[in-house]
């Protein structure tokens, strides 16, 4: 079955409500990833890959080795898709992609009391709208 575009019902457009992305979780990050990345060393003296270091051959095959077969799922470089790999951090750290977030939310926050610096007649409706956020049936464009 092929779909052009421009066909009316068919269009790709009308098949989705919407798209939505959240980040993994710690649990789902280990549980996706073939190696534990802890060899602070990427190559050797031969300037070869180091196992469990960043280019661990199980993460995927190298653009540049056209001939070899990925460890992990068997497939050459052109189809592998490359593998997930974790590195164990001694203490948490921010996500950078929520800084801007988090610095409003400090922003909107009093240091003398600890609330949140919000007209007393809006936080009913932020609070119903986070919780439809949470329940997925609000999108935010």
């Amino acid at each position: 079955m092929s779909y052009k575009l421009g066909d009316g019902e068919d269009d790709v457009k009308d098949r989705f409500a919407g798209v939505g992305f959240q980040f993994y979780t710690d649990e789902e990050i280990e549980r996706l990833s073939v190696r534990e990345i802890v060899d602070p060393v990427a190559f050797d003296h031969l300037n070869n890959p180091t196992k469990n270091g960043l280019h661990d051959k199980a993460l995927g095959v190298s653009p540049f080795d056209h001939k070899s077969v990925c460890p992990t799922c068997g497939l050459t470089m052109v189809h592998c898709p490359g593998h997930v790999g974790h590195i164990q951090l001694c203490a948490p750290i921010y996500n950078p992609f929520l800084m801007k977030d988090v610095y409003k939310l400090l922003k909107a926050k009093c240091f003398g009391c600890d609330r949140m610096r919000i007209h007393p007649n809006k936080i009913n409706t932020y609070v119903v709208c986070l919780k439809l956020l949470k329940a997925g049936d609000m999108v935010v464009s």
